[in-house]
């Protein structure tokens, strides 16, 4: 789902095809609703942007796009959208070790595992840019791009 600054909320769900990498991602579809409502038409209707997106599975866990719905947002100018992910807490009751952190969450029994505080791995919902969960786009004028990670590349 994706929420725009005028208050409007855009809905998507994943359709999975047989061969999947032809399956159509949430952000895919989302693609052409973010582009249209973004484009303004006059003056007296501003362009609306997307404020935040958040793609869940089947678990509700909150996971970022996959990568065409991370080049779409940050290479077609909506890179400061904000991001929802689920993220593990560290030092939690069900293990903080990373390996052990990995199987869980790639485990999907893990949400049977049960303690004093329920059902499930601790987690917290982060907000990230989506700028942060892609590289830089090109810079076609032969500068460098140089981005918070110290990635730098020349053309």
């Amino acid at each position: 789902a994706v929420l725009f600054n005028d208050g409007t909320v855009a809905t998507a769900s994943q359709k999975a095809a047989l061969e999947y990498g032809c399956t159509l991602d949430a952000v895919g579809q989302l693609a052409a609703e973010i582009m249209r409502k973004s484009m303004q038409i006059d003056e007296d209707n501003p362009a609306c942007k997307p404020v935040l997106l958040v793609q869940c599975d089947q678990f509700g866990i909150a996971h970022a796009p996959f990568a065409q719905g991370r080049a779409f947002l940050s290479e077609r100018g909506f890179g400061d959208c904000k991001v929802l992910i689920h993220q593990e807490r560290l030092g939690s009751a069900n293990g903080n070790v990373h390996a052990e952190s990995n199987k869980k969450i790639n485990n999907p029994s893990f949400v049977t595992e049960c303690d004093a505080n329920g059902c499930g791995p601790d987690l917290k919902l982060i907000e990230v840019s989506a700028s942060s969960l892609a590289p830089s786009p090109p810079e076609f004028s032969g500068g460098f791009i140089n981005k918070s990670h110290g990635l730098q590349i020349q053309f």
